[in-house]
């Protein structure tokens, strides 16, 4: 799920609503201009450069100049400081023009320019070879339609602005031709994803929109209609928002994908775009028989594939010895998720992502600077001392203390300060985990401050400190994304930290309650499962010889081989480079050739899990799985899922930061704590701009 602040989460709580909006982006640009090109002439000092990306211009700055300041709320106050001008965003501004260089020469169609509300009426392009003059009669974005051939700099030059003696302020510019749609004309759109949990099937994504065509600008017959310039695999790019109690807008991102098609009415145009994974077939060749972490070979994969990726770093610590066989760069990191305990998915930026889902990681505490420490107490639900101890408004002689002794009634008990830097404990998740609430039983005395350093991959994210009121002490707080958290405790004078507890809360804060629903949910009893029996797969050495043959060009040559090999041989040729499934070699004339190789033998293993006495039995056969340690986390894995038994069809008013993949609450009269997850979701808007979910999700049992 997306993070979202707390003010959003209570709007989108409230019984009526504030205003929706969605905003849709049509790109079709040149990416390598995009990526290169920096703005090299003098901007003023409040300014920003970073134009070209997905940086979204967030209000301006009241200055003095003509027709520009107003008093009515809508304008900001520049800091003080110089440093803090940056804090809010105003794009490009500049007293004269702005100079774009790019890192080569590009060519593209169109230029799309989003000067804002302040807008120069009349302006000019000079491309390095000819001086190109607009007229401009309305505010926000302006599309160019001319052609820009073997272009090295652009340079932006207002002659007359709208309100007379004003700066002229660049929000954003894109190379090539950029649309984008709103409340103002979009009629509808919907969003589907579709994310398999145990990565069994590849992700869907899907993305449609309808807006007005009554200019006839998005006819197919027209011959001036943007629709002839349109081409396939262009961006899509859809963002939602929320109008909150204080007047602002919240955004969320709704995800990228990649144009499919398109079609008009005479009234209407609609467009469909699908996930950037559709879209691509290329084949991965590069299975070896070789030990590898998962994660390293899903970095292998993607790079070879060519596309932006993101790991979960779970994935070093399980490894395979198994070579992926030949098949689509999408269908080996469906296979590589699948071993590694992940769902697939692409993020809202079209990034493709392996991601644990798992219903928890496992941790491991660590103590510093603790007199005594029982870390196995400080998580569970048995009952903990409070330990006599001389200290400063501690002891008491009412029999509600325990003295030392009692090793397995005691929880954590620091060094009495200030002989040392307090008392620490470190949470590492052997995953990257999104989680709300931490739960602290303290003895008679609280520490004054809780401080919680969050860490994603080793690198330090944020920090918070908390101010400590009550020997039970919960932090409201949602751990987005971490895989390690150090609590640092400050304790008054001359006092101990005896910390009884220490709770890790609930996997997410979010429930959908029956106020939030369209109707009630449909349930499906699901189909059980008895057993779950994982292969697993060792390749040897064997004897069996194979041989193949080719007519070879000069030069390198690849051939494929349908089983896994070793010791390839090709008489009068040079090997370049051989995997498990292929071989690359040099010929220095043309002809056929033969080569001469030895099969793998693959020895097979079963892993089995009973969780029913009756009911279907599941087999997985998965080539990495190479041990039964592997298999038996897979196993367990497959066992949190397949022990639901029922599935949801849920419609409620839609909620944009919601995603396949997440676990929720669901709100049902009989199950406490119903948790569900979600494995396939459908927001839709219509008249107005209002949202509709509807959602497909597995009932989460915790009971194995």
């Amino acid at each position: 799920m997306n993070r979202t602040s707390s003010l959003y989460k209570s709007e989108m709580k409230q019984y009526l609503r504030d205003r929706s909006y969605v905003w849709v982006y049509l790109g079709m640009i040149s990416r390598e201009a995009q990526n290169s090109a920096k703005v090299t002439s003098q901007l003023v000092d409040f300014a920003k450069d970073d134009i070209f990306g997905t940086t979204q211009f967030q209000g301006y700055y009241a200055t003095f100049e003509e027709n520009f300041f107003k008093a009515d709320g809508s304008m900001y106050f520049m800091p003080e400081e110089a440093k803090y001008y940056s804090v809010l965003n105003q794009g490009a501004v500049s007293d004269n023009s702005v100079t774009i260089q790019f890192d080569k020469a590009y060519s593209f169609g169109g230029l799309t320019i989003d000067f804002g509300d302040v807008y120069p009426t009349e302006f000019t392009v000079n491309d390095g070879f000819e001086t190109h003059t607009y007229q401009n009669d309305k505010a926000g974005t302006f599309i160019v339609n001319d052609g820009f051939e073997n272009v090295e700099t652009l340079t932006i030059t207002p002659i007359t602005m709208v309100g007379g003696d004003q700066r002229m302020r660049i929000h954003a510019i894109i190379f090539g031709l950029g649309f984008v749609f709103d409340n103002s004309n979009l009629i509808s759109t919907k969003r589907v994803n579709t994310v398999d949990h145990l990565s069994l099937e590849l992700p869907k994504k899907t993305f449609e929109f309808t807006i007005d065509n009554f200019k006839q600008e998005w006819t197919i017959d027209n011959p001036n209609s943007y629709a002839r310039v349109l081409q396939e695999k262009q961006i899509v790019q859809v963002t939602y928002g929320r109008e909150l109690p204080d007047g602002s807008i919240y955004k969320i991102p709704g995800g990228k994908t990649s144009l499919q098609s398109w079609s008009n009415t005479h009234s209407t145009a609609s467009f469909k775009a699908v996930g950037f994974l559709d879209d691509s077939n290329t084949t991965y060749y590069g299975g070896k028989v070789s030990r590898i972490s998962l994660y390293d070979l899903a970095v292998r994969v993607c790079e070879d594939m060519g596309v932006d990726y993101k790991i979960d770093t779970f994935l070093k610590k399980l490894y395979t010895s198994n070579p992926l066989p030949i098949d689509t760069h999408k269908a080996c990191l469906q296979m590589i998720a699948n071993a590694g305990l992940c769902s697939m998915f692409e993020d809202e930026n079209g990034t493709i992502t392996l991601k644990t889902s798992m219903k928890a990681p496992r941790y491991d505490i660590t103590v510093e600077n603790a007199e005594y420490s029982n870390t196995e107490k400080l998580t569970n639900g048995d009952e903990v001392y409070n330990l006599a101890s001389f200290e400063k408004d501690y002891f008491k002689a009412d029999g509600s203390l325990r003295f030392y002794g009692d090793t397995d009634k005691q929880g954590v008990v620091s060094n009495i300060y200030p002989t040392n830097n307090g008392l620490s404990i470190t949470i590492e998740f052997e995953a990257i985990w999104t989680f709300t609430g931490l739960s602290f039983q303290f003895g008679i005395i609280t520490p004054s401050t809780i401080t919680i350093a969050e860490y994603n991959d080793n690198t330090l994210s944020e920090t918070h400190t908390y101010d400590v009121d009550d020997t039970n002490y919960y932090i409201d707080y949602e751990f987005y994304e971490v895989d390690k958290l150090i609590i640092t405790f400050s304790n008054p004078d001359d006092t101990r930290i005896h910390l009884n507890k220490l709770l890790i809360g609930t996997i997410t804060d979010y429930e959908i309650s029956e106020t939030d629903m369209r109707e009630l949910p449909t349930a499906t009893q699901t189909e059980r499962v008895r057993s779950i029996n994982i292969k697993y797969y060792e390749y040897v050495e064997g004897t069996k010889k194979v041989k193949a043959q080719t007519n070879a060009d000069v030069g390198e040559n690849l051939v494929t081989f349908n089983t896994p090999c070793y010791g390839y041989t090709i008489e009068g040729c040079t090997i370049k480079e051989s995997g498990a499934y292929y071989v690359v070699f040099e010929a220095n004339e043309a002809g056929k050739v033969t080569i001469e190789a030895t099969e793998y033998e693959k020895v097979e293993n079963t892993y089995s899990y009973q969780l029913r006495r009756t009911g279907q039995d599941v087999v997985l056969e998965n080539d990495l799985i190479g041990d039964a340690d592997l298999a038996e986390r897979v196993c367990e894995w497959l066992a949190e899922f397949y022990a639901g038994e029922v599935d949801y069809s849920i419609s409620y008013r839609g909620e944009p930061a919601l995603e396949s993949g997440d676990r929720i609450y669901l709100e049902n009269r009989f199950v406490n704590s119903n948790l569900i997850l979600v494995t396939s979701e459908e927001l839709t808007t219509g008249t107005g701009m209002s949202l509709t979910n509807t959602i497909t999700a597995r009932q989460i049992s915790y009971k194995l």
